[in-house]
């Protein structure tokens, strides 16, 4: 496995009918404050009333900036000194929380990150005898994911070691053999925006056994930004909509100025050690007005259509950026598996180069 950083933008969720911020502002600018009742419970009057002059904030600084991001607006909200003891922005990543939260809920669909959780198993199978490796033998794999929702990290890691036990290739030693190695083989995942809230999983290990899911370190960042909501929810509970839970989502995440280098600390870590990058489902604005950094003559492949990487490199100077789709056409979400099996797991002569 080729030390990779993959980065994850709105599209890589739009596969599980997650809307992309093109669509949540299109809803943002239908809508007027008398809605926002309709469209979120609150725990009481004042919970209400504070989310609902957040709104009229918010559509106001969208009307001024309409290309601005989420967190541009957010930041300009909360720049003013009177507000840097009660900051109104968390008020709209409630919100927006709230219409993530609403899709987790209602959600059936399966994507392309089950098949990308496949590939994953079946490459620790098949190298779970060979102790010459290191104990953790997904380490080269890092994922930065710029979403809110928690789709990636539920449907790499839920059923994990199920599936690797019914693998062909899996043949432990005995028992302990395959305690250790789900504790030791675990994915590192940082989320630089923060959370809708912390993902509960299935850690077996206080029951003796054998981890059900895969281990995710999960981190934010080492700047301002917090996880979003203190709450454990399980991928899919209807707790996830609850008003409590909603109104703290935001309750960590004050600055969200995308112009600072702070909040992608640990992201640009992992860039800077990494061999090669793959951007999936970001937008050119994602990737431009975004702290992330690149390296010099550094490979970044990227799921947008060639013809977009005219803007992107006028911006962002320093990789070589490679287009997975075609110049008119982005890469589909259900080719995003077998694209990241070429460029992570086989040979870069024989695979990479010959499949783009």
């Amino acid at each position: 496995m080729k030390k990779t950083v993959i980065i994850l933008g709105a599209g890589a969720s739009a596969d599980y009918g997650y809307p992309l911020w093109s669509q949540l502002k299109q809803q943002i600018c239908e809508m007027n404050p008398a809605e926002i009742p309709k469209k979120i419970e609150f725990s009481n009057s004042g919970a209400e009333q504070a989310h609902k002059d957040a709104f009229i904030e918010f559509k106001d600084q969208l009307n001024q900036s309409p290309e601005a991001t989420l967190d541009q607006i957010i930041y300009r909200m909360d720049k003013p000194k009177s507000k840097h003891l009660q900051p109104t922005g968390r008020y709209m990543i409630n919100f927006f929380g709230y219409l993530l939260a609403r899709v987790e809920s209602q959600q059936k669909k399966k994507g392309w990150v089950t098949d990308f959780q496949e590939m994953l198993v079946d490459y620790l199978a098949t190298r779970s005898g060979d102790l010459s490796l290191s104990p953790n033998k997904l380490e080269n794999l890092t994922v930065v994911s710029l979403n809110y929702d928690r789709v990636f990290e539920h449907n790499i890691s839920s059923g994990f070691y199920e599936k690797l036990i019914q693998h062909p290739s899996y043949e432990p030693k005995d028992l302990s053999f395959s305690i250790n190695f789900s504790r030791q083989n675990r994915l590192s995942v940082l989320k630089p925006h923060g959370s809708l809230a912390n993902l509960k999983n299935d850690d077996s290990r206080h029951l003796g056994g054998m981890n059900h899911d895969l281990l995710i370190d999960l981190k934010a960042s080492l700047g301002l930004r917090g996880t979003g909501s203190n709450f454990s929810i399980p991928y899919g509970s209807q707790t996830v909509i609850d008003p409590k839970v909603v109104e703290s989502m935001g309750q960590k995440i004050f600055v969200l100025d995308e112009q600072t280098e702070q909040d992608y600390s640990l992201a640009n870590r992992a860039l800077n050690e990494a061999q090669q990058v793959i951007c999936l489902g970001l937008s050119p604005a994602g990737i431009i007005q975004s702290k992330l950094v690149f390296n010099d003559n550094q490979n970044v492949y990227l799921s947008n259509k060639g013809q977009e990487l005219v803007e992107i490199r006028q911006h962002k100077t320093a990789a070589k950026f490679v287009p997975l789709g075609t110049d008119t056409v982005r890469l589909d979400s259900r080719d995003f598996p077998q694209q990241l099996r070429k460029l992570i797991l086989e040979d870069p002569v024989a695979g990479c180069n010959s499949s783009i």
